[in-house]
């Protein structure tokens, strides 16, 4: 919104505002209210951001707080340790997942060319991929496009 105002008033659109430059409304004023946000990010190998981690942490030991008779472990930080493993077992499974979901879903354009890889997307009928697809392609090494100059 505030950048299309800015295009309006004859304003560049890559031009956005910084976050202490926007009008404070009833909005701004709650978001406000709130920490900073903290991005949960895993990588292709199953690796995680320090903000996963420490979300783990924070929720085993609310967990191990409250349910650790019940576990019937020995002392709250026993039951921590269960649960975490637990959760980290759960969570590296469900990343794991997810990235196979990704490779498997890309598959199908291995060795194409990017009109290539756009046109079978479409021809699949499958938006996202065919999303995926338009990124811009390599740009060729040579004249003939196979990196042989001829």
């Amino acid at each position: 919104m505030l950048v299309r105002r800015a295009v309006a008033a004859g304003g560049d659109a890559d031009a956005v505002p910084a976050l202490d430059d926007l009008p404070v409304g009833p909005c701004l004023r709650r978001l406000r209210e709130f920490p900073p946000v903290t991005g949960l990010v895993f990588g292709s190998y199953g690796e995680a951001s320090p903000g996963v981690h420490t979300l783990l942490a924070v929720l085993a030991r609310a967990v191990a707080e409250r349910e650790w008779r019940e576990m019937g472990a020995r002392t709250e930080s026993e039951a921590r340790g269960i649960v975490m493993a637990q959760m980290r077992r759960q969570l590296s499974l469900a990343a794991h997942a997810g990235h196979m979901r990704v490779l498997q879903a890309r598959c199908a354009y291995v060795g194409l060319a990017h009109g290539a890889a756009v046109a079978e997307a479409a021809r699949q009928g499958a938006p996202a991929d065919a999303h995926a697809a338009m990124w811009p392609g390599p740009e060729p090494l040579g004249i003939d496009g196979r990196g042989s100059g001829g």
